[in-house]
């Protein structure tokens, strides 16, 4: 496993009224256009001011996967390199443990799922095109209980029309999905699914799409490790191995939906 992966380490909102709602009460009364033009004016600024006070204290908000996200979506980030990963995985890491909530201790987490002193980015190519992949992890630990919180880079697939209806697995492959939603942060648009898997509990992913690429924010209870397997030909076959250590698992995500949506559209995990 460690000849096919390369460890690469750094060193020490109210919503608008309807529209026919605003036609009906143009339509109202020739005599009071003006008045009914003003109160339309009205309605629309307010609503519009309503949603700008609102985004810093709801900044998560629910979009239909088959709809565009009501909020304009912002320019897709560009997708890290391999070069730059492997520069820049401690910061990536810390970012992570940061994210962590109080009560939790974390530090950065091997291939192997153990802790380790210093941040590496695991990668590993899986095209002959150049796609690779690349996680960065961190153990979360409530006195003898440990889960993951990690982030995975991948080149390897593009941004679907419709992200919930497929890839629901990526980054948490081998768990059972039972949920999938769009929601946008800050004008990024963000996929959250819910799943729970054998010996690791309760998982969570966060996937933003970038450009050239995607970010996975994933979280579980329990202890998720990254391994791939040769596919005979030029590609890797990528899969997760759970709780290979049989650890005690976390009693409940230190995450929720919200907060993991929070950190994969945030700036911190861009390197």
């Amino acid at each position: 496993m460690k000849d096919v992966f390369e460890p690469l380490r750094e060193m020490p909102e109210p919503p608008l009224r309807p529209s026919a709602l605003v036609l009906r009460a143009a339509k109202r009364s020739a005599r009071r256009r003006a008045a009914t033009t003003a109160l339309v004016v009205l309605a629309l600024a307010g609503g519009g001011s309503l949603v700008a006070r609102e985004l810093p204290r709801h900044p998560v908000r629910e979009t239909p996967a088959a709809q565009s996200a009501t909020v304009t979506p912002t320019p897709a980030a560009q997708a890290p390199s391999l070069t730059v990963l492997a520069s820049r995985s401690g910061p990536i890491a810390g970012a992570l443990i940061r994210a962590v909530p109080p009560g939790y201790r974390a530090a950065p987490m091997s291939l192997e799922g153990l802790e380790i002193p210093a941040a590496a980015a695991y990668t590993v190519r899986t095209d002959a095109r150049g796609g690779f992949r690349a996680v960065v992890a961190v153990r979360v630990r409530d006195q003898n209980r440990v889960g993951v919180v990690g982030v995975l880079y991948g080149t390897d697939l593009a941004a679907p029309k419709d992200p919930c209806a497929t890839d629901l697995g990526l980054g948490i492959e081998g768990s059972t999905i039972s949920g999938c939603r769009m929601v946008t942060v800050g004008g990024v648009p963000v996929r959250v699914v819910t799943a729970a898997g054998p010996g690791t509990g309760a998982v969570l992913s966060a996937t933003r799409y970038l450009s050239g690429g995607y970010l996975v924010v994933t979280a579980s209870q329990g202890i998720r490790a990254y391994q791939v397997a040769a596919d005979g030909g030029d590609a890797n076959t990528w899969y997760v191995a759970t709780n290979p250590h049989n650890e005690p698992p976390l009693t409940g995500l230190p995450f929720t939906a919200e907060s993991l949506a929070g950190l994969a559209a945030g700036p911190t995990l861009i390197p």
